[in-house]
């Protein structure tokens, strides 16, 4: 019903076009005037809303109400800019954020004081963080450090896992924080290594996979339309890499 219409984000406007108008000169059925706009995305769940990151906050609108002030503002979410915000598929309200802090952070936007979690997932600028389109217990993020990674970030997903590996792994826990698990750690947006106090929540949430393929910074990644376990990253060189979930890691999800 609503496949003909395209949002389009500039620095200081985002603009709802319908393209298959027949004017000659096609005018905007929606616009909101957004200075400093580094991302979009438009909720899966609500047609009508679209969230927009900026550089010092995260805003959401409600087509309906016509109006430029925005339904949700979040002040500071991170330590930089906001450079991508992405919905959950699975889980209305929920959405996550990245940011030149190098970190993602996952919200509920019914109670946004603070973040669900915080995963400290690349050493310079996080530029993306996509959620797979029908498992969103996986993650593919994208960096300035040439990194692209796969997370599994199980614990706050539509379907945890229930069965669990032991805390061996490198990769199990120690970019991950949980911002219920330790009230020193509320008054903080770096991440800690909490191992020693891993539960069995926490241990669902992994650094699946570190893809490093490329030469340059990675400002683009998408998951396919067609087959759910593929995904693709773009650097700035214009070098186009096409990865694939690790089979192990799918039967992980599957069975």
């Amino acid at each position: 019903e609503n496949n003909h219409f395209v949002a389009t984000l500039c620095t200081s406007s985002l603009c709802k076009w319908d393209i298959q108008s027949t004017s000659s000169e096609i005018e905007p059925q929606f616009s909101i005037s957004v200075p400093r706009a580094t991302s979009a995305a438009w909720s899966p769940h609500a047609v009508n809303e679209i969230g927009i990151g900026l550089i010092d906050s995260i805003l959401f609108f409600d087509e309906r109400t016509y109006t430029q002030k925005p339904t949700i503002h979040i002040n500071q979410p991170h330590d930089g800019a906001v450079l991508d915000l992405d919905y959950n598929p699975n889980k209305p309200f929920n959405i996550c954020t990245a940011a030149d802090d190098g970190n993602i952070k996952f919200w509920d936007t019914r109670n946004y004081s603070s973040p669900l979690k915080i995963v400290r997932a690349h050493s310079n600028f996080c530029n993306k963080a996509k959620y797979n389109p029908s498992h969103d217990q996986l993650l593919v993020s994208a960096g300035a450090d040439n990194l692209v990674h796969l997370w599994r970030i199980s614990s706050i997903s539509s379907a945890p896992l229930l069965e669990l590996q032991g805390p061996s792994s490198p990769t199990t826990s120690s970019n991950l924080t949980d911002e219920n698990d330790d009230d020193d750690d509320k008054d903080t947006d770096k991440p800690t290594n909490f191992e020693h106090r891993q539960t069995d929540a926490t241990a669902a949430d992994i650094l699946v996979k570190t893809f490093d393929l490329h030469d340059d910074s990675v400002y683009g990644v998408a998951w396919s339309a067609h087959d759910v376990w593929a995904f693709a990253s773009l650097s700035y060189d214009g070098r186009l890499v096409l990865n694939h979930v690790p089979s192990p890691e799918k039967y992980k999800i599957l069975l």
